[in-house]
């Protein structure tokens, strides 16, 4: 069977490309809110400490999830949307 790359036009590739626009957002805010809090953390205290924020935050409500582990999540669908996306050009959803 002969392997067929996704083009633009295709309706895979956009459902690809929302789901990694979506991630990249994610991962993009909490990159800007940690450098944010370690910057707020250096002014008040002169010292930080590298990822607690990350360790610290819960979002969107408490004891939900930790800023790291939606990381970790994005990362993995990006990864998983990728890795199937070359594997084989046709997604299907169960």
């Amino acid at each position: 069977m002969k392997r067929r790359h996704l083009h633009e036009s295709d309706k895979q590739y956009k459902i690809f490309l929302y789901i990694f626009y979506l991630c990249m957002i994610i991962m993009g805010s909490i990159t800007f809110y940690g450098i944010y809090a370690m910057s707020e953390e250096w002014n008040e205290n002169g010292m930080y400490v590298m990822g607690e924020v990350l360790v610290q935050t819960q979002v969107p409500f408490e004891n939900f999830a930790n800023l790291s582990t939606w990381l970790f999540y994005n990362n993995w669908l990006v990864l998983l949307f990728q890795d199937r996306m070359e594997k084989n050009s046709r997604l299907e959803f169960v």
